[in-house]
């Protein structure tokens, strides 16, 4: 047997395997596999699987059902398994396969083949299957995501022959089964499975927990003398369902006997009632049971087998935090309409609402933000507002709890929304469940994939026909569809890999730059036989954007210039001619010729990857991520890994992140010295101490950003760099990095002879030079407080408080004034406050600053709805005493 008989042979039987142990399965499409999980079970590249398959299905080995994803049986197993005979292989989507099922397989064992004439997959309104799933299960939050499985899962149960598959549904209280099972239901009724007058009954197990006879008694009935008080016979609940569906919540409450009974009417069609031992009655039900218990622990093992699809729902803190906010928004906008007000809310209450721990699931979320509506709503009635607004102040405080230890979705809450860009949003009618309005503001686009845009024009192409559009009509109407598509999502975005490092760079670099740098040293490298990676691009672009920075500003010394060593660095240094002249047609600027020689050093430390050489950099800053995540782009950007990071959660003492930094530095066993990197206070006297305590050389520079770390990394690389040339370059280059990537600069407007030099530039103003990043710096640092709007309140007191005390203007001290105040506002709203020690004495010694600070503080305190205590304004006092003249 050849390699490819071989080949082929392993996977069918690898598909033999796979059916026969799915044979209980509830979902027929578990019978089958798709090329990825076959290429990943037999290690076979997937092309190959995916050749061999498609000969299988042309020996009539095989059923190809196509869809997203395509999925192969194997035809023998399949046929044996339903008692049936297949023509045809190849099925041109499920709804056709489906069909097919439904019109060939019956309740008993007898054979049946395939009928020659295709069954109409089509109702009698013109709607598919397919198209009243989706009508039906997509008012459903998470239909096309999250519960995309759980519905296909329904699907099948409901249209299994002949009369459907009863189901468990499991999940913790508040997931949405009762919602689930009525869907079912709907869908049932829908395509026809169900009379549009099937009953569906709904019956919650637990309410009768404590009295077992009494609860069958509600599901069987009973005939008269069954038990003290039966009176008279009495139908039950199995015969109102007769014919539809009955819905069992908390099912795990019925007794054994009440198991066992079910189980066997479920075998049977036939049921006795309570208290009978003669009679049998007839019942077509279908079951659909809930449960928040395992079914293996609560359920007999003899029940548990006659439910053969199991469907568990996720829990809120499994869905995506996208769902969460539609969720958040469907609810807001049902109390909208029953309250018949537009409700307004701050994007700092769906912030806390996104990460808040809610025990109860989605319907624990309802409550709470009907209860926060009722608290506002009581503010509106009794305070004569004009507008019915909801803040943090109406939240239970219990909300708060625990929103700190939530870090970890932060990074998701950046990645799908924007709720820094918006102060509030308001809900009413106008927003059916919150979408339309919403999405534009908050959901960053998605970018649609291949598969959807082909789908998408296959869906048209059908309308059209339908429509009876001329053959040209229809082209002309795709090939616009297809231009707007092109237009919209240019190649580039479609099949990008480096989603998360260009993401990044293009926040710091201009694309121009980064496209000029990546063509040129593609073709210089193929000249030159040198292997360039990503790593090399990123670091040149950045080097690159920071030089037309300098050249703009007319500051471009080369005070770190060494001579190079034209023995080993001849390639390198022929390569950076050849860049340096490149570049300048490309990007239109005239570069000086020392850039070469910079470029050529630049590029031997790239590829020279021993560590040894390297001056460490460390990122020491306030609050639990903000090092850790500055230090993560730029080792990301540049492909090293010598940038370390030192988180300063406020709750920790100066001496002990002293301490750790002294343990991480003596673990680093550097040769060349460490550069500090810090934010503030008294961070910034640590790189004496470390040195006393170590011995290692160390330099330092206050007032971090992630331009500056990845500026340092960058240089600290270079083979000729010391510690004190490093310290002294990134200081006067690092403010320029990002000036070009749309970030306003200091010297936008100014003629040459008005333009600030560097030193001029670091001692400016931090938040006015570079507004944005700081803002994009603060809001890494915050869990749910929107740094934009807290920052304009913050900067009136700033401002109000520098006047009233008489302080000059002092980059460091608002540095700290904005970290510390919106620090400060979390732990108040999250009921964390800090004591302070001689609270007394600071009082008495600063009466008049003390007074004027809380003055001023009234209008932050009614702001968010917080009272801040007299410990907290010992701290701000404190640190604004030093600035007093």
């Amino acid at each position: 047997m050849d390699k490819s008989s071989s080949r082929k042979e392993r996977i069918y039987q690898l598909l033999k395997r796979h059916s026969e142990k799915n044979i209980e399965t509830a979902d027929i499409f578990d019978y089958g596999m798709h090329t990825v999980g076959i290429s990943g079970e037999l290690h076979i590249d997937r092309a190959n699987v995916s050749r061999e398959l498609n000969r299988l299905v042309g020996e009539q080995a095989v059923i190809k059902v196509a869809g997203k994803p395509v999925v192969y049986f194997a035809k023998h197993v399949l046929e044996h398994r339903f008692g049936m005979s297949f023509t045809q292989a190849v099925f041109e989507d499920r709804t056709s396969f489906f069909e097919l099922m439904e019109s060939c397989l019956k309740r008993t064992d007898e054979r049946c083949v395939q009928p020659s004439v295709a069954v109409d997959p089509f109702f009698s309104n013109g709607e598919s299957r397919a198209e009243a799933a989706k009508r039906i299960f997509n008012t459903m939050i998470g239909a096309d995501s999250s519960l995309k499985n759980q519905i296909k899962q329904a699907i099948g149960a409901i249209i299994y022959p002949p009369n459907g598959l009863h189901t468990f549904l499991i999940g913790p209280t508040g997931v949405g089964k009762t919602t689930f099972a009525e869907l079912m239901y709907r869908y049932a009724v829908e395509i026809g499975k169900l009379k549009e007058n099937a009953p569906y009954i709904i019956f919650n197990c637990a309410d009768y927990t404590g009295n077992s006879q009494l609860l069958l008694s509600y599901l069987f009935g009973h005939v008269k003398g069954a038990f003290t008080g039966a009176e008279r016979e009495k139908s039950g609940l199995i015969d109102a369902a007769n014919g539809g569906i009955l819905f069992l919540d908390e099912v795990h409450r019925l007794p054994p006997e009440g198991q066992e009974m079910l189980f066997s009417l479920m075998d049977r069609g036939r049921f006795r009632r309570l208290g009978e031992s003669d009679n049998l009655h007839q019942a077509n039900v279908l079951f659909i049971l809930a449960t928040t218990e395992s079914p293996e622990k609560s359920i007999l093992t003899t029940f548990l087998r006659r439910i053969p699809c199991v469907i568990k729902l996720p829990g809120l803190a499994e869905r995506p935090m996208k769902e969460r906010m539609q969720l958040i928004c469907s609810f807001f906008t049902e109390e909208s309409k029953k309250i018949k007000l537009p409700v307004t809310v701050s994007t700092e209450v769906l912030k806390l609402f996104l990460l808040y721990d809610c025990k109860g699931s989605i319907g624990q979320l309802r409550n709470d933000i009907q209860i926060t509506c009722a608290n506002a709503y009581v503010d509106y009635l009794t305070e004569n507002k004009n507008k019915f607004y909801i803040k943090l102040s109406h939240m239970a405080s219990r909300f708060a709890e625990g929103v700190f230890i939530m870090e970890q979705k932060r990074e998701e809450l950046v990645q799908n929304f924007d709720l820094n860009a918006v102060v509030e949003l308001t809900f009413n009618d106008e927003t059916p469940e919150g979408e339309n309005q919403i999405r534009k503001i908050l959901f960053h686009d998605d970018y649609k994939t291949e598969e959807d845009f082909y789908e998408s024009i296959l869906d048209n192409s059908r309308k059209y026909f339908e429509e009876g559009r001329t053959i040209t009509d229809i082209k002309k109407s795709i090939n616009q569809q297809v231009e707007e598509y092109f237009s919209k999502y240019p190649c580039a975005n479609i099949n990008k890999k480096n989603h998360e490092n260009n993401s990044v760079l293009f926040k710091i670099v201009q694309e121009r730059v980064v496209s000029a740098v990546k063509e040129i040293l593609i073709e210089v490298a193929e000249t030159l036989h040198i292997f360039i990676d990503s790593k090399i691009v990123y670091s040149l672009a950045l080097h690159i954007e920071t030089l037309i920075e300098r050249i703009k500003a007319g500051v471009y010394v080369y005070r770190s210039f060494r001579p190079i060593d034209e023995v080993n660095l001849k390639d390198e240094y022929a390569m950076a001619v050849s860049i340096r002249e490149k570049l300048e047609q490309k990007l239109n600027i005239e570069i000086p010729g020392e850039e070469a020689a910079f470029i050529a050093m630049f590029l031997y430390a790239l590829q020279n990857n021993d560590k040894q050489h390297y001056i460490d950099v460390v990122v020491i800053t306030h609050g639990d991520t903000t090092a850790s995540s500055m230090a993560s782009v730029a080792n990301k950007l540049l492909g090293t890994e010598h940038v370390k990071a030192i988180d300063m959660p406020l709750t920790e003492t100066v001496h002990d992140t002293l301490r750790r930094t002294v343990e991480l530095v003596r673990e680093l066993q550097t040769s060349k010295g460490v550069f500090l990197l810090v934010d503030m206070g008294s961070l910034a006297a640590f790189a004496e101490a470390v040195t006393k305590q170590t011995g290692v050389p160390t330099g330092s520079l206050k007032m971090v950003s992630t331009p500056m770390v990845i500026e340092a990394a960058r240089k600290s690389m270079m083979p000729n760099m010391t510690l004190e040339l490093l310290v002294e370059e990134v200081k006067n280059t690092s403010v320029f990095i990002g000036e070009g990537a749309g970030v306003p600069s200091v010297n936008e407007g100014k003629s040459a002879d008005d333009k600030k030099n560097v030193s001029e530039i670091v001692q400016g103003d931090y938040f006015d030079h570079d507004h944005e990043k700081m803002m994009m710096l603060l809001g890494r640092v915050l869990t749910f407080l929107n740094p934009v709007k807290a920052y304009e309140l913050l900067n009136q007191v700033y401002t109000s408080l520098l006047a009233q005390l008489d302080i000059a203007p002092d980059r460091g001290l608002k540095i700290k004034f904005m970290f510390h105040n919106m620090s400060m506002i979390e732990r108040i709203i999250s009921k964390e406050v800090f004591d302070y020690v001689k609270l007394k004495d600071l009082k008495k010694e600063k009466k008049a600053v003390f007074l004027t600070v809380k003055t001023e503080y009234k209008v932050v305190e009614n702001a968010f709805g917080i009272k801040i205590p007299d410990s907290e304004f010992a701290y701000i006092v404190e640190m604004i005493s030093i600035y007093l003249t």
